[in-house]
């Protein structure tokens, strides 16, 4: 994983099933909140599984990060 702070995270996998994945996460500043991009070139046979995989830990995160954020009035 290479970061780039603040603004980029690069992640690589090269060895396993997912071989050759590799994801970018651009971060953009917007007043008080963050936009976050991702970008992603996986190998066909785990696209499926990558695409699950992100779905599934938005659906899980954003709503702690919410409740985070208004804890702490951001």
């Amino acid at each position: 994983m290479t970061t780039i702070p603040p603004l980029i995270r690069i992640h690589e996998e090269f060895a396993g099933r997912r071989a050759g994945l590799k994801m970018v996460f651009l971060y953009t500043p917007k007043g008080k909140r963050t936009a976050v991009d991702v970008f992603v070139l996986a190998p066909r046979s785990v696209v499926e599984e990558t695409r699950r995989s992100l779905a599934q830990a938005d659906a899980e995160d954003a709503p702690m990060v919410r409740a985070y954020s208004r804890s702490r009035k951001l």
